[in-house]
C-alpha cells in the first residue's frame, strides 16, 4: 500500500470510531504532527473498492469529525469552502461513499455491492415549497453553487451518482426501522436536530432519541433550522458539537 494511501486510511479509520450522520473522535492523532495543518485527499481501498476521501483541518491536534453524507449519493466533498468553518475546530473528513461523487466516478453503474447497510432522490420545486426558509434557500441555489466549484466532469459524477444510489437504495431505505435495528449504543448518542426538518421531523427524532439506550445522551434542537442545519446554521451546529465533546 502506498504511503499516501496508508495515511489517508489511518485518518479514516480514526474518524470511523463513531458512525452516525455526523461522527467525531477525540483527537488521537497519528497521521501528522500536532499544530500542523492537515490537507490530504485521494482514493483509499475500503470494502473491496477504491473510495475517495478528503481530510482537512487547521491543526492535527484537533478532534476528527467524519461527515457521512446523506442522499443517498449526495457527496459533499466538493463544497470545501462551505465546510471550511469546521476546519478551525476539527479535522474534517469527507467521504464519497460507495456509489457517490468521485467514488461513483471511478466505477459508474458498475459499482459493486451497493446496499443500504454498506453505504433520496433529488428534491424538486414542489418539495422545496413545503420546506422551511433555511432548507428551501439552500436547495434553491445548490446547482448554482456546485457549478461554481465543480468541473463539468465532477458535476456529472455527482448527479449520476445520486441517481444511481437513489434507485438502488431507496427501496431498502424506506423499509428500515431504526427503532428496531439501532436502539442501543455503547458510545455517547448525540442528536443535533433542525427544528423544521422535513425529512426527519423533530417529533420523530425526539421519540427516537427517547427510545435509544446509550451511556450518555444529548439532544440539541436548533431553532429555525431544517434538514441542512450543518450548513445553513453552522455557528450553532459547531457550538453544539463542541459542547458535546466537552460534555
Amino acid at each position: 500500500m502506498r504511503a499516501t494511501e496508508m495515511s489517508l486510511k489511518r485518518w479514516l479509520l480514526l474518524a470511523m470510531t463513531i458512525v452516525c450522520p455526523v461522527a467525531y473522535a477525540q483527537g488521537v492523532v497519528t497521521a501528522a504532527e500536532p499544530d500542523t495543518a492537515v490537507r490530504e485527499s485521494g482514493f483509499v481501498r475500503i470494502g473491496g473498492i477504491d473510495q475517495y476521501i478528503t481530510i482537512r483541518g487547521a491543526s492535527a491536534s484537533n478532534p476528527v469529525l467524519l461527515l457521512i453524507h446523506g442522499g443517498p449519493g449526495d457527496a459533499q466533498s466538493v463544497f470545501e469552502d462551505e465546510y471550511a468553518p469546521y476546519e478551525r475546530d476539527f479535522i474534517l473528513v469527507q467521504w464519497d461513499q460507495r456509489g457517490s461523487g468521485r467514488t461513483y466516478g471511478r466505477y459508474g453503474d458498475a459499482t459493486p455491492s451497493l446496499t443500504l447497510d454498506r453505504h433520496f432522490l433529488a428534491v424538486n420545486q414542489p418539495l422545496r415549497e413545503r420546506m422551511g426558509a433555511a432548507d428551501s434557500e439552500w436547495l434553491a441555489t445548490i446547482r448554482e453553487r456546485v457549478e461554481k466549484v465543480a468541473t463539468a466532469q465532477e458535476l456529472r459524477m455527482l448527479g449520476d451518482g445520486m441517481s444511481f444510489s437513489g434507485r438502488t437504495l431507496f427501496p431498502t431505505q424506506t423499509t428500515e426501522d431504526l427503532f428496531v435495528t439501532a436502539s442501543e449504543f455503547v458510545i455517547p448518542f448525540i442528536v443535533i436536530q433542525g427544528e423544521h426538518d422535513l425529512f426527519t421531523p423533530t417529533p420523530i427524532a425526539e421519540e427516537y432519541f427517547d427510545h435509544v439506550r446509550a451511556p450518555r445522551k444529548h439532544l440539541r434542537i436548533i431553532d429555525g433550522a431544517g434538514h441542512f442545519a450543518l450548513v445553513t446554521h453552522q455557528r450553532e451546529f459547531i457550538a453544539a458539537l463542541k459542547a458535546a465533546l466537552e460534555g
